[in-house]
């Protein structure tokens, strides 16, 4: 979402209004849907977003030469709600014709590339969070980067050792020893189990 001077409302309160972002929705104008309410109520005071619709439209059919398919319609009785939807009069005939364009239409670059369009066309931007967002991310890429750090510094070492015992001729045998003594274990808990205990032994004799 982008920057936006939508503001929240309590009705009982006009004084009190709270900054909102836009709400962005992908979808075109359908003859059969209710305009976009831009009154939303929650258990409360009502609540106003600044819907932009950035769905598919007629012009972008055209730009991207996409192929409709059919889509008749009995009675087509659906002109004067795609017109209080948003459809220009073009897009109305389009779809009283009998046809529509689905967002599958494109190829996954197609898509990709449409929609980044549509979202720099409506101003949206990369953001920086607040302060404390900030601060927990710097946090964790701290421990991440540490951890990582680490395990690169034994990871010679483990592999080491795991060059150094390598699987015993009756292993399958122990497993199924294992499997027969715990019947809810699987082969790989039994495996993991040994190569672990084989792991141990080498650290204590080392």
């Amino acid at each position: 979402t982008g920057a936006s001077n939508t503001t929240t409302t309590d009705p009982t309160n006009p004084s009190t209004t709270k900054p909102q972002p836009n709400t962005l929705a992908v979808g075109g104008p359908k003859p059969n849907q209710h305009p976009h309410s831009r009154w939303t109520r929650k258990r409360g005071p009502v609540t106003h977003f600044d819907i932009i619709d950035i769905g598919l439209r007629l012009a972008d059919v055209t730009a991207w030469h996409l192929s409709p398919e059919a889509a008749p319609y009995q009675n087509f009785q659906g002109r004067r709600n795609l017109k209080d939807n948003g459809a220009t009069p073009e897009e109305v005939e389009f779809i009283a014709a009998g046809q529509r364009v689905e967002l599958n239409v494109f190829t996954s670059v197609q898509l990709v590339s449409w929609l980044e369009q549509k979202l720099i066309q409506n101003g949206v931007e990369k953001i920086v969070p607040d302060v404390d967002t900030l601060a927990a991310a710097w946090r964790q890429m701290i421990i991440a980067g540490e951890t990582n750090r680490r395990i690169q510094a034994v990871e010679a070492d483990v592999e080491r050792i795991a060059d150094t015992h390598p699987m015993p001729d009756d292993a399958a045998d122990q497993i199924e020893k294992l499997l027969a003594a715990t019947p809810t274990l699987s082969w790989d808990q039994a495996i993991a189990s040994l190569a672990t205990a084989a792991g141990h032994d080498s650290l204590g004799q080392s």
